[in-house]
């Protein structure tokens, strides 16, 4: 398994991990971290769909009971942006007040394009909004929680071409963040 160390000083404050799974291993983690989330509710939990959704997608997810969208956007620029009513090309985040919804969602998203989940102290919350919106244009999809103690970043690229299963996943776990088990798959 890869794995890297964030640095603050001399302290390490996060792990990363980035392997091969399985799609089953996705759900289960998916359900595992909506658990911790319900067991902490100083914790906010987002979901971030990077693309290939259509805006209406969003919307649709969005009336669900306890699923708020923070955001919405095309990830095409310039020229291309008028196409963003024919080709579905949005990215958005979902605040999910309702986590048990956090399968549902996170699969929707993740049959198209990449998918993250996150976990981080509330107060945090317009940061990652910020970062977030930046990530489109980026493709920086941490959303700077790697300096927080207290955060789980679950990224999913579901087409990736590089591995049998055609799944990897990347996991960022903060210092902070005690008991949670996660299926970790092959090194990728």
């Amino acid at each position: 398994m890869l794995q890297h160390g964030f640095l603050d000083g001399m302290e390490t404050i996060a792990t990363l991990s980035t392997t091969a799974v399985q799609s089953s291993d996705v759900q289960a983690n998916v359900q595992a971290l909506a658990a911790y989330a319900a067991a902490h509710p100083e914790l906010s939990c987002v979901i971030f769909g990077t693309g290939a959704q259509t805006a209406q997608c969003y919307r649709d997810l969005a009336a669900l009971p306890g699923v708020t969208l923070l955001f919405s956007e095309s990830v095409t620029r310039g020229a291309l942006r008028l196409l963003s009513w024919l080709v579905p090309s949005h990215c958005g985040l979902l605040q999910l007040d309702e986590v048990r919804l956090a399968w549902p969602l996170f699969d929707k998203l993740m049959d198209a394009s990449m998918a993250g989940l996150y976990l981080f102290e509330r107060a945090l919350l317009p940061e990652v909004i910020a970062q977030a919106r930046a990530a489109s244009s980026t493709l920086h999809y941490g959303l700077g929680l790697q300096q927080q103690p207290a955060h789980v970043a679950y990224l999913v690229d579901g087409d990736n071409e590089e591995v049998a299963s055609g799944i990897v996943q990347i996991v960022s776990v903060g210092t902070a963040i005690t008991g949670l088990q996660l299926l970790h798959g092959t090194p990728a």
